[in-house]
């Protein structure tokens, strides 16, 4: 049995050396990849969640929008605008606002994003804003994304898009 375990691990070791691991952001992704970046990230997320200390409200949307207009957008788009940056990422950031990732968020709990957004999540490119953002600021955000899978009110959609450059059409090469 220690013969097999070591032969394994010298195995991966040369694999590591002389093989061609997916290093590069235009490789493809290993099947473990997804897993390791999502689910640990996820498992401590939901147990270390804490409940927002406020609700819900236009007035909360409304900063968040701002902020997240400053700091989100160019990774994660906006309503109707998707970000090249985020899609040219690995793992692809998720594009909040467009049809094929409105549900990321939607069976997450705000103390979740709150998490996610504070600490941020390793080899995803996905930043800690704990000490960059308010505790106030963090929960704002939080709240925002949660709702973000359902129809905002137009003023906050307003706020998160205007003043954007029109949609372009962009081709990601494989």
């Amino acid at each position: 049995m220690l013969l097999g375990a070591t032969l394994t691990l010298l195995t991966i070791a040369a694999w590591m050396r002389f093989g061609k691991p997916p290093v590069a952001v235009t490789d493809a992704a290993s099947l473990w990849e997804p897993l390791v970046a999502s689910v640990p990230a996820n498992a401590r997320a939901r147990s270390e969640a804490k409940t927002p200390p406020f609700p819900a409200s236009e007035d909360a949307f409304e900063a968040a929008a701002k902020l997240y207009r400053q700091q989100c957008v160019s990774c994660h788009g906006a309503p109707g605008q998707s970000s090249t940056t985020g899609r040219a990422m690995s793992p692809r950031a998720p594009q909040f606002f467009s049809p094929q990732d409105k549900s990321v968020l939607a069976g997450q709990k705000p103390g979740e994003i709150y998490w996610k957004t504070a600490y941020g999540i390793r080899r995803t490119g996905m930043p800690a804003f704990g000490k960059t953002f308010t505790d106030t600021q963090l929960w704002q955000i939080s709240l925002l994304l949660q709702a973000s899978y359902s129809e905002l009110p137009d003023p906050i959609r307003n706020l998160l898009t205007e003043g954007l450059p029109p949609l372009q059409p962009t081709e990601i090469k494989p």
